[in-house]
């Protein structure tokens, strides 16, 4: 087994969907918890774009974008298969992992305008658009998942991974949003996978 190096804060949810898939697949790592901000940002010497999360293998080689440190760990680790063969079935389960990572790509974009230190600064056209796209990304999860165990399929997958990580964010920066008492089949969901050690042992935290 490769050594995997992950650089990510515990905050990011793209750096938690990788470490869930690296305690579900029992792979040991270490963590540098690193930010992006900052021109002492210590990711930049081994991506480019100077984003979270990206893994260091071997010490040498770096890969980044949760979705491509997913696949990658996927077939070092095939215990247990979170991405189903080539076909129809692993496009679906990609499609709700794309559905996952907008909502947080929403909610990770709306909380930088939020930080913003001089409020006229802020757009309020900006903030409404993101918070839009991420209710109607939840609203469309809770509507496709209906009264199903998992996403996709019987078995559980990477876009089970990507859904709860993505409405855990929401939930985590945005609570006013509310959306158990509108969704209780996607509340009941995300209550069962949340008790998996995986899920449980990292959840967000600044």
């Amino acid at each position: 087994m490769p050594k995997i190096t992950l650089l990510g804060g515990n905050a990011s949810p793209f750096t938690r969907k990788v470490r869930i898939v690296l305690a579900e697949k029992n792979i040991a790592y270490e963590q540098i918890k690193a930010a992006t901000a900052g021109e002492d940002n210590p990711v930049i010497p081994v991506n480019p774009l100077g984003k979270i999360p990206t893994i260091i293998i071997d010490g040498q080689n770096s890969l980044y974008d949760s979705s491509v440190i997913a696949e990658y760990l996927d077939t070092i680790a095939p215990v247990p298969l979170l991405l189903p063969p080539p076909g129809l079935d692993r496009v679906e389960v990609k499609r709700w992992e794309s559905l996952g990572d907008g909502i947080c790509d929403a909610g990770v974009a709306l909380m930088g305008e939020r930080r913003r230190t001089v409020e006229t600064e802020r757009s309020q056209e900006f903030i409404a658009r993101q918070y839009n796209k991420f209710e109607r990304g939840i609203a469309v999860a809770a509507k496709e998942l209906g009264d199903r165990q998992w996403c996709h399929g019987n078995a559980f997958t990477l876009a089970d991974v990507a859904l709860v990580t993505a409405i855990d964010y929401i939930e985590f920066r945005f609570p006013e949003l509310d959306w158990r008492k509108r969704y209780p089949n996607l509340d009941a969901y995300q209550a069962r996978l949340t008790k998996r050690p995986a899920f449980a042992s990292t959840l967000p935290s600044d």
